[in-house]
């Protein structure tokens, strides 16, 4: 068999690590109650597609070339060509294309498949912690063969890769539970504690939702300093407008934390009735838009609203300083357009 005509070996691909649920991409991580050792791609690659395309092409030409003949011999007795030929030479033209369509298609959904599965072992060398989760997260729970959800998976995979992101997770992993240690231990929290932690815990939440540091706390610590932490910082939003903002801007951020993130209006509501005038002073510095996000926190006939209702209504007739006044009754009206 000549060169031009040999046919595809056979090719050997290991894509990934569907269905081997004891086995971490390069870690030592022990999953399935086993130590194992680490692993790695395996293919056996070949370039399948140019033995196929010379074939092809010489097909073709022999096509061509005898169709001519025919052609030619056709008219000589002045004869049309033979219209089954032509015929069966279009569809012959068309199963060549599409073979070679389903070639290009196989040998692009196995490049694919590989450079998922080499940004996925980097992932894990850069996050060895998180190997276990990372593991299930992408070829357990969202595993696909999907070209369009392949590829954005490999988008998140290299945007977690990104130095900024690196950096996020390293200030997370380091700062984050000792500084929610120091402020429960305090009960206390200053401005300079309370800015590091917004950007510490949004961090958590976002890297948390991607895979990423799920063994950083334990249910436990997640009640003891988490939840206890916002419990302080609305309890002390009386000193400063600070905390009520500080506590806005969480309740944007916290996704993955779906429990804390349904319940901490709570927090937000019990630091407004903490510093009623700090959050007059808030709604007026504010803009539309900004005021409006101020008072989505008042849902119609809830207790925090009635509270907040007799709290105004003391402002608006016993304070002396008159921008407290207009400001009162100001929330007061948009409370009663809801």
């Amino acid at each position: 068999m000549t060169k031009e005509q040999q046919l595809p070996t056979k090719c050997i691909c290991h894509k990934g690590f569907r269905g081997y649920s004891s086995i971490v991409a390069r870690s030592n991580f022990r999953v399935g109650g086993q130590d194992t050792a680490p692993q790695f791609l395996t293919a056996h690659t070949l370039n399948r597609c140019v033995p196929c395309r010379k074939t092809i092409y010489h097909n073709m030409k022999n096509l061509i070339f005898l169709w001519l003949i025919i052609c030619f011999i056709n008219l000589s007795r002045g004869e049309r060509p033979v219209d089954n030929f032509v015929i069966n030479s279009v569809y012959f033209a068309y199963d060549i294309t599409k073979t070679t369509s389903d070639s290009s298609n196989v040998e692009r959904d196995n490049q694919l498949s590989q450079k998922l599965s080499k940004a996925f072992s980097e992932m894990v060398k850069t996050y060895p912690n998180d190997s276990a989760l990372l593991y299930r997260f992408y070829y357990e729970w969202f595993y696909t063969t999907e070209n369009d959800k392949m590829r954005n998976q490999i988008e998140r995979i290299e945007n977690l890769l990104s130095e900024k992101n690196k950096q996020r997770y390293y200030n997370v992993e380091q700062y984050l539970k000792p500084l929610l240690s120091r402020i429960v231990a305090n009960n206390s929290i200053n401005n300079l504690q309370l800015d590091s932690l917004v950007v510490l815990y949004s961090d958590y939440d976002s890297l948390l939702g991607k895979g990423l540091l799920s063994q950083l706390l334990t249910v436990d610590e997640n009640y003891q300093l988490v939840w206890k932490t916002f419990d302080i910082i609305a309890e002390q939003s009386q000193r400063d407008t600070t905390n009520i903002a500080a506590l806005i801007e969480l309740d944007k951020s916290i996704r993955t934390n779906a429990e804390l993130a349904g319940e901490f209006f709570v927090f937000v509501e019990k630091a407004i009735l903490n510093n009623p005038k700090g959050f007059i002073d808030m709604y007026l510095n504010r803009n539309n838009e900004l005021r409006n996000e101020l008072m989505s926190y008042f849902r119609p006939s809830t207790n925090f609203v009635k509270e907040v209702e007799l709290l105004l209504n003391e402002i608006a007739h016993n304070t002396s300083k008159e921008s407290y006044r207009k400001g009162s009754l100001k929330i007061l009206n948009r409370i009663n357009e809801i």
